[in-house]
């Protein structure tokens, strides 16, 4: 089956409402597995964010290579199917994974997240899904130099973490002209080897998981269909 594993937010309690569990609920649907690694002091070290796991140098890239390498040996995943998902803090360290070449991942989702990664020129062909909402206060979709998550108060716009991205990934710049639907637009990129990139942008919205009801996209959902994890196996009982 294919594995996802989800990288949660700094100070993330795990509670029915975190994307773990909303995801959780699409794996048991569409049977996939979903993998929930634990984070020091709930924190992730992406760079210059964000907590403990910064503060005490934390090295969670190679801790997540070794959770890929070893996951087929611990439960029955495709090898080849193994993506990782990130929402805020956990998305910065999923952003940083891209540029260091995401060993052994096929995909990876960011939602509320940008690029701290200074360097970002050792990517290898994934899908990459960014989503974002434009009124997200604590990951501004404009960027800012006053976070208090970052250690130097920087933290990326959107537009240019997904356009540094996109370029390491080899993808072709403005293969398609963004789709504009009710307060969405959407962006996809043909890239290397076939895969692409997509960036959805919705209006207004929070530094929320994007849950179809308050916003009009489903976070859950749209990760399911654009790495197409409902067309496989069979719901888990």
């Amino acid at each position: 089956m294919p594995a996802v594993i989800v990288l949660n937010f700094v100070g993330s309690t795990y509670s029915a409402a975190d994307p773990p569990a909303k995801l959780a609920v699409a794996a048991r649907q569409h049977g996939f597995i979903t993998v929930v690694p634990e984070s020091v002091e709930a924190s992730w070290n992406a760079g210059t964010c964000c907590g403990a796991a910064v503060a005490r140098s934390v090295d969670d890239p190679q801790f997540l290579r070794l959770l890929v390498e070893d996951l087929p040996d611990a439960v029955p995943v495709d090898p080849n199917r193994v993506y990782l998902v990130g929402y805020s803090n956990g998305g910065m360290l999923a952003a940083s994974m891209i540029c260091r070449g995401a060993p052994g991942v096929a995909g990876v989702a960011l939602v509320e997240a940008t690029l701290l990664q200074a360097r970002c020129d050792g990517a290898q062909p994934v899908d990459l899904l960014q989503i974002h909402q434009t009124e997200d206060e604590v990951v501004p979709f404009a960027g800012t130099t006053t976070s208090k998550l970052a250690t130097d108060g920087v933290l990326p716009s959107v537009t240019d973490a997904f356009g540094r991205l996109s370029t390491a990934l080899g993808c072709e710049p403005n293969s398609s002209a963004p789709l504009r639907t009710e307060g969405v637009t959407t962006e996809s990129r043909a890239c290397a080897d076939g895969t692409r990139a997509m960036l959805v942008v919705i209006e207004g919205g929070s530094h929320a998981w994007p849950d179809g009801v308050a916003v009009p996209v489903d976070a859950t959902s749209l990760i399911v269909e654009v790495f197409d994890l409902e067309t496989v196996g069979r719901p888990i009982s």
